[in-house]
């Protein structure tokens, strides 16, 4: 197999998984949010959504959140995180 045909499977593998389902609903929600509040404000508060939403993985060990072990502090660590991103992602 060539490495450009390597590059492209691994950037669909990457579009198809989490990426694809993160920018659909994110695109959809941030328009509803930023609606009713500024932007930065709006893109926060969805990046805050974002962390809530996954928070019953932290207490489940066989998740990748779970597997950290940090239990809230990897909540919050996760959700901090997701606010950035989700300023990048706008």
């Amino acid at each position: 197999m060539s490495k450009e045909t390597r590059g492209l499977i691994a950037f669909l593998r990457c579009m198809s998984r989490p990426w694809s389902k993160e920018l659909g609903w994110r695109g959809c929600a941030r328009d509803l949010i930023t609606a009713q509040l500024e932007v930065i404000p709006g893109v926060l508060l969805l990046g805050l959504i974002w962390g809530v939403w996954h928070l019953t993985l932290v207490f489940m060990p066989a998740t990748g959140h779970g597997e950290l072990g940090f239990k809230l502090t990897s909540f919050w660590t996760f959700t901090l995180y997701n606010m950035a991103i989700s300023l990048l992602m706008t």
